[in-house]
């Protein structure tokens, strides 16, 4: 699958979060859907991190602001979102088109 957007590395490592520490195998058992380590990611950040894939909340917030990520949200509703001609017509729509 391969990277699509960068993040940018902080050094030295930047303190986002600051609360009760637990394993992920830890937050499985008890259901969460976060998890705190107080270990820095990849990137720098120490942060909360998201249970089921890993991703710290710091890196995933700058991942959706990046431009990047902006053009392939676009692309990708752009082309999965059904053309005008098939959606389903509301009766307002359909009264509208009979008159």
């Amino acid at each position: 699958m391969g990277t699509k957007y960068r993040v940018s590395v902080c050094e030295p490592p930047v303190v986002c979060h600051d609360g009760p520490k637990i394993t992920r195998t830890g937050a499985r058992t008890e259901g969460l859907a976060r998890y705190f380590t107080g270990e820095p990611c990849k990137y720098g950040h120490i942060d909360e991190r998201y249970t089921s894939s890993t991703m710290c909340l710091r890196c995933e917030r700058e991942r959706h602001r990046s431009e990047a990520y902006h053009k392939w949200a676009a692309n990708y509703q752009r082309s999965y979102l059904p053309e005008p001609s098939r959606r389903h017509n509301s009766k307002w729509q359909r009264v509208q088109e009979a008159a």
